[in-house]
């Protein structure tokens, strides 16, 4: 397909915006819940007594803060059980890369090569740490609720990966391809370079 003028240069501008956006907004996931034990879990769980949900961000999943406990489900402090999760090595290593991948877009966006490459690594390692988060979750929940569990019922049906963590991936996979496609662009280009004073047409 012929590439008008107009085209070529809509590219390179609509990705200075979007990539450096998608980014940021990646990051921003990290503040919101990635991993949560559900307020059916029998007995609660934690810090939390029957009915409290208990939250963990993508920084406390890092820092190995304390998870969001609903409030009004709190046990009494000599009744709560431990809750902390991490640090998740593969969640700090993905911001990592995510914040060198937005240096690069801001600095140098020319290199696709290089922020589709980061952004790629940063997604296979958020990918990781989040399967890592979850399971070490679902293992604290083993510790806690077995004894209380039904027949047929399973630890692991009681902690969801949430929204903001796939909308996480989402976008830098999303930012990893768009470079990739471009990286690839970029390396056919100066095959057909030559040939444009010589009459040949854009592909």
């Amino acid at each position: 397909m012929t590439e008008t003028p107009s085209t070529r240069h809509r590219w390179p501008r609509l990705r200075r915006v979007v990539t450096p956006a998608g980014l940021v907004l990646t990051l921003t996931m990290f503040f919101f819940g990635f991993v949560a034990v559900s307020c059916s879990t029998p007995g609660g769980f934690g810090r939390g007594g029957p009915g409290a949900t208990t939250t963990y961000t993508g920084v406390a999943l890092i820092t190995r803060g304390a998870p969001e406990v609903t409030a009004d489900h709190q046990v009494a402090i000599n009744a709560q059980l431990p809750d902390g999760v991490g640090p998740i090595v593969w969640l700090a290593s993905s911001v990592i890369l995510i914040l060198l991948a937005l240096a690069t877009a801001w600095a140098l966006p020319q290199r696709h090569d290089v922020i589709g490459g980061t952004a790629a690594a940063g997604a296979i390692s958020l990918g990781v740490g989040g399967w890592q988060a979850w399971r070490s979750v679902v293992d604290l929940v083993t510790e806690q609720v077995s004894p209380r569990l039904q027949s047929g019922q399973k630890p692991s049906q009681f902690v969801q990966v949430l929204p903001p963590y796939w909308i996480a991936v989402g976008l830098l996979a999303g930012v990893a391809l768009l470079h990739g496609v471009a990286s690839i662009r970029d390396a056919q280009q100066p095959e057909t370079a030559p040939g444009r004073h010589g009459g040949a047409h854009d592909s």
